[in-house]
């Protein structure tokens, strides 16, 4: 039967292999390691995509692995009527993993027939772009900082508010992925505890550091250290953004008892800081603001989770840091902060500006040293005729 392939975590070609006879609790063991490479979520969301293929293959009595370019490439037009193409590329994706945890090769990658299939779905059907974020920078945080009733003041704001300080004064100082300090239910990171924040004293200053536990970018380590600098004292004008201040205030003022080895943020409902709900209420305060929600296109954007890392990217670049430093700030092993940045409405224009100041200085400077030698040169002929 063409849809007798089973669907599961695990690679079936090591139970057919030779280790699995010669030594099965490595084989066991192996099973267990290729069967954790991606987290649960994304497994079942391949699991139900591959099911889809499947059913498509059997119902039309084809093979469906070793997946050949027509048959994929039909799945491929057919699928594209009922989902999206973002959603068709994850499904892509499933069959791909499907099909090597099958011990079928995979040799679809670049195919010619494929490529022009999604190409033509594409001015078929269009492709959304994805969600721009809103990036939360530093000046955008003190603007909705100051619409919290009883601001600056820890004692009087309220436990929710003094909550929201500290939550994005770490997110954006931090550049923490949402999932790093965020819960939620899709997500399948742990939650990050009040023992995984700590203060320590750099350079004279008093740093939040965050333990990232398995991070994303680094999956191979325990945890990492991410450390959130407060303001220079200098810089102070008497609205205290230090961190640190903020998450002792949190702990020390919270109406009620948080436990060391409980969650690190908790509302005054007692529910897990959550992603919806500091989406939801930096939206409630930004619709108080004159902040303009859309790019110098015109796109929209939106308060997602990586509001905060793309914040402190924002704040980064507003600042002259340079791109090798953002990267390491945010623990990015590639070059995939850039799609966190978003340029601004003056940067475009700036930049050309640049680039003629270049040009026309190079050329300025150029005609400088001319006129000096003529210079020089009349200043000899004087002196020869005196």
């Amino acid at each position: 039967m063409p849809g007798a392939v089973p669907v599961r975590s695990a690679p079936t070609t090591i139970t057919s292999h030779r280790v699995s006879i010669a030594d099965p609790s490595l084989a066991a063991r192996l099973s267990t390691v290729l069967g954790t490479h991606i987290s649960s979520s994304t497994q079942s969301s391949y699991d139900s995509a591959t099911r889809s293929y499947l059913r498509f293959c059997e119902a039309r009595q084809l093979t469906p692995f070793p997946a050949d370019p027509v048959t994929l490439s039909s799945y491929m037009a057919f699928q594209a009527l009922w989902i999206s193409l973002p959603s068709l590329k994850l499904y892509l994706s499933a069959i791909k993993s499907a099909s090597v945890d099958a011990g079928f090769a995979w040799t679809l990658d670049g195919n010619v027939m494929c490529a022009r299939t999604l190409r033509g779905l594409k001015k078929q059907f269009g492709c959304p772009d994805k969600a721009l974020k809103l990036p939360l920078s530093f000046s955008l945080l003190i603007r909705l900082f100051r619409l919290l009733p009883g601001w600056p003041r820890a004692r009087l704001l309220s436990h929710d508010d003094r909550l929201f300080v500290t939550a994005s004064l770490i997110g954006t100082t931090g550049f923490l992925r949402g999932g790093e300090f965020l819960c939620s239910q899709k997500s399948s990171r742990p939650v990050l505890k009040a023992t995984d924040i700590s203060t320590k004293l750099v350079a004279g200053r008093l740093a939040v550091v965050v333990a990232v536990a398995v991070p994303k970018a680094r999956w191979w380590i325990r945890s990492q250290d991410v450390f959130c600098f407060p303001p220079n004292s200098s810089f102070e004008t008497g609205e205290s953004l230090s961190v640190a201040s903020w998450w002792f205030w949190f702990r020390d003022l919270s109406p009620f008892y948080l436990p060391a080895d409980g969650p690190a943020f908790v509302c005054s409902d007692g529910s897990v800081l959550s992603r919806d709900w500091l989406v939801d209420r930096t939206k409630e305060l930004l619709s108080r603001t004159d902040v303009l929600l859309i790019d110098s296109t015109g796109r929209p954007l939106r308060v997602l989770a990586s509001s905060w890392r793309a914040g402190g990217i924002a704040s980064a670049k507003e600042a002259g840091v340079s791109d090798a430093t953002i990267k390491a700030m945010g623990r990015w092993s590639s070059n995939a902060w850039l799609h966190y940045s978003l340029p601004s409405r003056a940067e475009i224009p700036s930049a050309s500006d640049l680039m003629w100041a270049a040009a026309l200085g190079e050329e300025a400077s150029r005609q400088v040293r001319v006129g000096d030698v003529n210079l020089d040169l009349r200043l000899a002929e004087e002196d020869e005729e005196v």
